[in-house]
């Protein structure tokens, strides 16, 4: 059995830390735990991600997400841990968006309207001022 990352995983994880050496905010490194930032600091990397479209990581493609193999997005978080970034939030990202993509409507899944990645942090925000039982799904 072969471990070996092949050139081409390889090649990406160059890719994905050349991206977050030059992306990452510079006032976000070592800010300390999550409790430390401001909202703008929190959504301020999530928003760096989505304009390059690495928001979503784990969705699939057609809804906006990168489409990535469990290889990349391992690389992905392993490149991550190394400089100890702040992820985004997993609400929107992880749990309501695969919810709207796998049981939403074509309006909500599609229909015109943004990317469900570019949603998650509005997702994010309206769920935390929200009890969970109200919290809005379309926008």
């Amino acid at each position: 059995m072969n471990l070996d990352f092949t050139p081409e995983e390889n090649a990406f994880r160059e890719e994905v830390r050349a991206f977050i050496r030059d992306n990452y905010p510079k006032e976000l490194m070592n800010m300390g735990t999550r409790e430390d930032l401001s909202r703008e600091q929190f959504l301020a990397w999530h928003k760096i991600l989505g304009k390059k479209g690495w928001s979503a990581v784990a969705w699939p493609k057609k809804y906006g997400g990168t489409g990535w193999t469990s290889t990349q997005r391992y690389i992905w978080s392993e490149e991550n841990a190394r400089v100890d970034s702040i992820m985004p939030l997993p609400f929107g990202v992880s749990m309501v968006g695969p919810v709207i993509y796998t049981f939403g409507s074509e309006e909500q899944t599609s229909g015109g309207r943004r990317a469900i990645p570019s949603r998650a942090p509005a997702l994010t925000s309206r769920a935390s001022r929200r009890p969970p039982c109200v919290m809005a799904t379309t926008m």
